[in-house]
Parts: structure tokens; C-alpha cells; sequence
């Protein structure tokens, strides 16, 4: 069985012009270095830890996984269509040293 491969493109056509790429610096980020193998073990991962310190420990989190970005954008806007909080909420990706780092912050 050949290797499986997992992506989805999320677009919005509502754009902040009050976001500035030099606010991005002024973010606590939250590095994460570990990587998983399903999209299932990234999500149990980011709703038991990293979901409740966004927002409150750091602003924002960092990541090579893209499962693990997409799984904590995924709770982030879920928190806010359930009513829970009301935060904006940003999600982008660069290229650094060759390397995809997937980035997920709130304001």
C-alpha cells in the first residue's frame, strides 16, 4: 500500500486590512516540534494541550505538521460558532530553510 497523503485548502474571501505582517513579531508563539502520523492523533494532541493555551499562554503556534495547524484552526472556529469565544482568528504558512512551518494565531 502506497503512503498516504491528507491535505485541504480552507479560503476566505474576508480580508483583515488592520493585520500587518509587523504585528506578527510582536506574537507569543508556541513552537511545537513534535509531528504524528494521522490527522486523528494531531487532533487529540492539540484539544488536550495546545487548544487551551492559545489565547491565554500564547497568542500564536508554530509547526511543520500541517495536521496539527489544521486541527487547531479546526477548534479555534469551532470554539467560536459554538458561542464559547469570540476571537479572530489567522492562519498562514512560509517557507523556512526549505521547510513548510504552518502558523495559527488568535487577536
Amino acid at each position: 500500500m502506497g503512503e498516504q497523503k491528507y491535505s485541504e485548502i480552507i479560503r476566505s474571501e474576508n480580508t483583515n486590512k488592520n493585520l500587518k505582517k509587523d504585528d506578527l513579531p510582536l506574537i507569543r508563539w508556541y513552537e511545537e516540534n513534535m509531528t504524528f502520523e494521522t490527522l486523528r492523533e494531531a487532533d487529540e494532541w492539540v484539544y488536550s494541550d495546545t487548544f487551551n493555551k492559545i489565547g491565554y499562554d500564547y497568542d500564536g503556534y508554530k509547526t511543520t505538521d500541517p495536521k496539527l495547524a489544521y486541527a487547531l484552526l479546526y477548534h479555534l472556529i469551532r470554539a467560536n460558532t459554538l458561542g464559547t469565544e469570540t476571537r479572530k482568528v489567522y492562519a498562514d504558512e512560509k517557507l523556512v530553510d526549505n521547510t513548510n512551518v504552518y502558523m495559527v494565531w488568535v487577536k
